[in-house]
């Protein structure tokens, strides 16, 4: 068995509320039911953090081929500039 480590967490008393109805209901620990849930939501943001990385990673050549199209325009800007 797993040695479990304990988090104070504050909620409203209403959530509190429903949380005690839903676990009496299920028959459900209360520590139980908070652990699956952010079991749950840690998954789906990891899945979100994954996505948006492998979008970047997608984009990357993209955005290499963009630059240097505009690089001359940069370089001729920057020259009327000086």
């Amino acid at each position: 068995m797993v040695q479990a480590e304990f988090l104070k967490v504050s909620m409203t008393e209403g959530l509190r509320h429903k949380l005690d109805n839903y676990c009496k209901t299920c028959i459900t620990d209360p520590s139980d039911l908070i652990d699956d849930v952010l079991t749950d939501y840690l998954a789906h943001k990891e899945v979100e953090v994954a996505s948006l990385v492998n979008g970047y990673q997608e984009m990357a050549a993209l955005n290499t081929e963009i630059c240097h199209e505009f690089i001359a325009c940069e370089s001729e800007a920057y020259d009327h500039i000086r």
